[in-house]
């Protein structure tokens, strides 16, 4: 879970995170948002290109 989390991290920032949950739940949570907000930011892009085209 720890290397998952640093992993995640990793992936969806430009820097490390300026917090770092302990307990496994909080990291878990800390993955969903850090997805979940990636996830829009593409969709919004997509939707951006599409309505350039």
């Amino acid at each position: 879970m720890d290397y998952m989390c640093l992993s995640t991290t990793n992936v969806t920032n430009f820097s490390s995170a300026d917090t770092i949950p302990i307990s496994h739940r909080a990291k878990l949570l800390m993955m969903i948002q850090a997805l979940a907000s990636l996830a829009t930011v593409v969709l919004a892009a997509a939707r951006a290109i599409g309505i350039l085209q």
